[in-house]
């Protein structure tokens, strides 16, 4: 079997899980939290670490006013945590598609033809598809050649 070079192939890896809704309606906002994270992949399960989830809260403080935070907005509302580690969640969230940076400020994914904060779900999940579908789809149709022949 031919080797291909598989590292130098990844662009990302994008971790999202497939989660249940709690069934608790009055759950309280630091555990919505962590179930958006433990969703969108920014932490596993059982993490004890709490800083990027702390960091999205920020941000979604922040984006709920209308408002696109720096990452010195950011980091002054997460106490304990330096502006380096902030900076280093921040581009965490931006590489899996989480956040978009535009110049020094900070915006949750949004659709193009949609740009209420409430269409950052799906636009998270749909950008990360197409993105990963696109060439999966090339490699997919040129493997079919082989069969065909």
């Amino acid at each position: 079997m031919t080797r291909i070079p598989e590292a130098e192939l990844v662009k990302k890896t994008v971790t999202f899980r497939v989660m249940k809704v709690p069934d608790d309606p009055v759950m309280p906002k630091d555990s919505l939290l962590r179930w958006l994270c433990l969703c969108l992949g920014l932490i596993s399960e059982n993490e004890s670490r709490d800083t990027v989830v702390r960091v999205l809260d920020s941000v979604l403080s922040w984006q709920a006013k209308g408002v696109d935070p720096t990452a010195e907005e950011i980091a002054e509302e997460v106490p304990g945590a330096s502006e380096k580690t902030v900076r280093y969640h921040l581009k965490r969230m931006c590489d899996a598609g989480v956040l978009e940076k535009n110049g020094k400020k900070y915006s949750l994914t949004r659709a193009d033809d949609d740009p209420r904060l409430l269409s950052f779900p799906k636009a998270f999940f749909l950008r990360n598809a197409d993105e990963a579908s696109a060439p999966a789809e090339k490699v997919f149709a040129r493997l079919l050649e082989k069969y065909s022949r």
